[in-house]
């Protein structure tokens, strides 16, 4: 369970979980895919207790906010940054420090480079840039159709997804899920955003 999460707000006509902790100089996290703000879950406690207010939030399509069902709602790098500026306006927040992780930096790289003034720092961790995104895998699913997977059976859509969440966390795939792991998993296996995570 994300603990993180304390409050659902509507951004953009769309429902987004997020949460604040801790007093004193603000600092955003983005997460990446195909995760949530739950990445954070050991380091947002570490930074409150350091002084800091942390915000947190999923990103569209991510985690427990909403996945639109309509397939024309854009929830594209571009698309996030104007969820992140909506998200800072709910916060009240006009200069941050920002901290982003794989997808999550392909959004701070962009609001840094239109908006440099509202950030105190930028801290990036393993973020896509230039041409490391999409990855040689997510090339590889291109390349046979992604429609073709979103319409598979759960079944076989679990199974991939399994398999792949699995391998880039693990030298070994392990079955069944481990318990330190599931709750990362399972926004990913849920049919809707599991789906989704195949639109970004």
């Amino acid at each position: 369970m994300n603990q993180l999460i304390t409050e659902q707000v509507v951004v953009n006509g769309h429902r987004i979980a997020c949460g604040r902790h801790g007093e004193g100089e603000p600092v955003v996290f983005l997460h990446g895919t195909p995760s949530s703000s739950l990445i954070w879950r050991n380091v947002v406690p570490h930074v409150a207790q350091q002084g800091f207010r942390t915000h947190v939030f999923d990103l569209l399509g991510f985690g427990l906010s909403e996945r639109p069902q309509n397939p024309q709602v854009d929830t594209s790098i571009s698309a996030q940054v104007q969820i992140l500026l909506a998200m800072l306006d709910h916060w009240g927040l006009d200069r941050f420090h920002l901290v982003a992780h794989d997808f999550g930096g392909g959004i701070a790289q962009r609001l840094g480079v239109f908006h440099p003034e509202r950030m105190l720092s930028l801290t990036m961790i393993d973020v896509v840039s230039y041409d490391s995104y999409p990855s040689p895998r997510t090339r590889q699913q291109m390349e046979k159709g992604l429609s073709a997977l979103a319409k598979a059976p759960d079944d076989h859509h679990r199974s991939h997804f399994r398999d792949w969440l699995l391998g880039v966390t693990s030298h070994v795939i392990i079955r069944p899920l481990p318990e330190q792991v599931r709750p990362l998993f399972l926004p990913v296996l849920e049919r809707i955003n599991g789906r989704s995570a195949l639109q970004h």
